[in-house]
């Protein structure tokens, strides 16, 4: 009896090993969200938004736009909101290109826009940072559908930093301009358009999930976990 409680005891601890946690990084195979975009579990994805919310250029911290796009993605309304994901700014400062602060600098995973169905913007990275998208990023945390935007991005269409005969386009930049994008776009003006723009505008960003597992349903996992215990029991009392 005190080997079967043990038994019961570590296969247990399995479920709650194996069942989805709160961390960052991780969505329910039976959300919304992953049925709409036709995942199953073990997929990896991200997902792509334009903020609702607006804001200056002048910072040349980019950790302000990092923590800007995760207070839109966690506002209310938002499709996004309580998830528990990192999310990134995709935008460039002097220190900080656009690649690197969303970690997209290798291969990677499929991008996804927020709200209206299965809209993949990007296979992968490669595919973000080609020089076009497969589709524009025009619509909010909300899912909802934007007839114009030109967030601030200082990035050139591979994810660098905008540069002109030397002279940085970037936010927080010296000379008080930075490059915008268009969301209206998917070639390359989606990240890198014109005009330059003063940085003491207000104007929205886009945001960046970080990369996000489909996982079991807790239930699903505990009815498997239970099986296996009922096999190694069933086992035992054959032998016995």
């Amino acid at each position: 009896m005190f080997k079967q409680t043990i038994l019961v005891a570590a296969v247990a601890g399995l479920v709650l090993a194996l069942g989805p946690s709160a961390q960052a990084g991780t969505i329910l195979d039976t959300d919304p969200l992953v049925t709409t975009l036709g995942l199953s579990e073990g997929d990896i994805f991200r997902m792509v938004f334009v903020t609702s919310t607006t804001t200056q250029a002048t910072s040349t911290d980019i950790g302000y736009y990092n923590t800007f796009v995760t207070l839109a993605a966690n506002s209310e309304g938002s499709l996004v909101a309580g998830k528990g994901w990192d999310w990134y700014a995709i935008c460039s400062t002097l220190s900080v290109s656009a690649k690197s602060n969303t970690n997209t600098s290798e291969t990677g995973y499929p991008i996804y826009l927020v709200g209206g169905g299965a809209n993949r913007v990007a296979d992968n990275y490669t595919d973000l940072w080609d020089g076009g998208i497969d589709r524009q990023i025009r619509r909010d945390e909300g899912g909802h559908y934007l007839q114009t935007g030109y967030p601030w991005t200082g990035t050139n269409k591979n994810g660098g930093r905008r540069n002109i005969s030397g002279t940085y386009y970037v936010l927080g930049a010296i000379g008080g301009l930075a490059t915008r994008g268009d969301a209206t776009y998917s070639n390359d003006k989606w990240v890198a358009a014109e005009p330059l723009l003063s940085t003491d505008g207000f104007r929205p960003l886009y945001a960046l999930s970080g990369p996000i597992t489909v996982v079991p349903e807790p239930a699903t996992v505990a009815l498997l976990s239970l099986g296996c215990i009922g096999m190694l029991l069933g086992r035992r009392r054959v032998r016995g």
